[in-house]
């Protein structure tokens, strides 16, 4: 039963596509699992508390806030570079790895309210910092939904063009300006329905085969692993800081990853870069298992108007 104002369109495009031909990849170890805990809680349990959550939150709405300067916003970081190394590293946590990456700011970070404080913020994810410390994962979900479930009831319908003009022009988002002056004279975002959920199907077709001539043929010359090895700290640094744009499932926007490079988060902000630059070597240089990485490819499809058509 799909919800009209949910705008996140939820379809399985696994069922539009045939299994893809991959190379040979190192399949998860399942050795020793069934004794390993992570804040005492069994690993399989904990797995699937993930990925229920993961389930949940890749359709909410943005409601995180930026990390607010002190102790409690360095332990997230610090959380996030955690789960970031597990998978760097193939440790025994690495294929649940970034789905707890990509819902940690969405169960963690949730504004209990459009009014909330700076201090009201640090005491809410102090609150859940901990709750997560003591293996607490199915309160810190309800709390998170019940939030979500209240946002979407007073689902905000009364901001005006003009205020959302003057909002953008603050925060110089000349883009996203210009997109809503665009926008003024066209449908907007359409509401679900079956007849929409279908025609975004059909900009899905099943896969086939690839055409002979856009295929390379002959020997190729592999990429040495050393080329990717400028990839660096600074190199993400630079990367974060020329990044725009909306959020995914994990609702971290590039404004969001900004906040990490931040003198405030000197020393945190330079190990989670430091992760970012082994996570992107590892993705350049190693046949990585599909199935670790489907929360990092994810995205969010909008439905629009263009009028006519989606």
């Amino acid at each position: 039963n799909e919800d009209n104002n949910m705008t996140t369109l939820r379809i399985n495009l696994k069922d539009l596509f045939d299994s893809p031909n991959l190379p040979d990849y190192e399949q998860p170890a399942v050795n020793g699992t069934t004794s390993l805990a992570y804040n005492g809680v069994p690993f399989t349990k904990f797995a699937k508390l993930i990925n229920d959550s993961y389930e949940s939150t890749k359709y909410w709405a943005n409601n995180i806030f930026q990390l607010p300067s002190g102790t409690n916003s360095k332990k997230f970081i610090n959380l996030l570079n955690f789960w970031l190394e597990q998978f760097n590293y193939d440790t025994e946590f690495s294929d649940v790895a970034m789905k707890v990456v990509m819902t940690l700011p969405n169960l963690l970070l949730q504004k209990p309210s459009k009014t909330s404080k700076r201090s009201e913020l640090s005491k809410a994810l102090e609150k859940r910092l901990k709750l997560w410390d003591e293996g607490q994962f199915e309160a810190i979900l309800r709390e998170s939904r019940g939030i979500q479930k209240k946002l979407m009831a007073c689902k905000r319908n009364d901001v005006s063009a003009s205020q959302l003009f003057v909002h953008f022009i603050l925060q110089g988002k000349i883009t996203a300006t210009n997109r809503l002056l665009e926008n003024q004279n066209q449908g907007g975002v359409l509401p679900l329905s079956p007849s929409v959920i279908e025609k975004l199907k059909e900009k899905h077709p099943h896969s086939a085969s690839a055409l002979k001539e856009t295929l390379l043929h002959g020997p190729i010359n592999d990429v040495p692993v050393s080329y990717f090895n400028e990839i660096d700290e600074r190199t993400v640094e630079k990367a974060i800081k020329q990044t725009r744009g909306a959020a995914g499932p994990s609702n971290m926007s590039g404004q969001f990853f900004q906040s990490f490079c931040h003198n405030s988060f000197k020393t945190e902000g330079q190990l989670f870069r430091e992760s970012i630059a082994r996570l992107s070597r590892k993705m350049a240089t190693e046949i990585l298992n599909p199935e670790t990485l489907d929360s990092f490819t994810a995205c969010k499809l909008i439905p629009l108007d263009k009028n006519p058509g989606i």
